[in-house]
C-alpha cells in the first residue's frame, strides 16, 4: 500500500550505547566505559586509541593543552605491554546524555594524576569531551 508508512523499527541485535545509559547510574557507566578504555590502552593497538574521544576533545593540563590526536599520540608511546588503571573517584550526570567525573590515572605518566572529565553520548556511544587536571 503506499499510503503506508514506518512509525517506528528496531534492528535486531544492534547493540545501542555499549557503555549504559542513565537509569544504570553515572558510577556503573563510567566504570565501564573506563574498563573498556584500560583494556584496548593495554592492547597496544594505537588504532583504536581515538574511538574514546570527540573530535574536539580538550584536555588541559599543568603546563599545555592537549586535542584528541595530541592525547592519542601520547598513549601511543607508552611501552608496550603498559596496563593503565583509571581509578573512579566520583561521577555525575550533568544531564541525561552528559557525565562528569574524577579519575586518579596510575600508568599514564611518571607519578598518579588525578584529573576530572567529562563524557556525553554522540551517536549512542559515551565518548570523552574535555578533561583536565585537577592539581598542578
Amino acid at each position: 500500500n503506499r499510503n503506508s508508512k514506518l512509525v517506528s523499527g528496531h534492528i535486531l541485535g544492534c547493540e545501542r550505547n555499549m557503555f549504559g545509559e542513565a537509569k544504570d547510574g553515572s558510577e556503573v557507566t563510567v566504570n565501564k566505559f573506563l574498563l573498556s578504555m584500560e583494556s584496548v590502552i593495554a592492547s597496544g593497538n594505537v588504532a583504536h586509541f581515538g574511538i574514546f574521544f570527540e573530535d574536539i576533545f580538550v584536555y588541559n593540563g599543568c603546563r599545555a593543552n592537549f586535542g584528541k590526536n595530541e592525547v592519542v599520540q601520547l598513549l601511543a608511546r607508552l611501552p608496550k605491554g603498559t596496563r593503565p588503571v583509571f581509578n573512579l573517584n566520583w561521577s555525575k550526570y550533568l544531564a541525561n546524555n552528559v557525565i562528569l567525573y574524577q579519575v586518579t590515572a596510575r600508568g599514564v605518566g611518571p607519578k598518579d594524576v588525578t584529573a576530572m572529565f567529562s563524557i556525553r553520548v554522540v551517536n549512542n556511544l559515551w565518548l570523552l569531551t574535555s578533561g583536565r587536571t585537577v592539581k598542578c
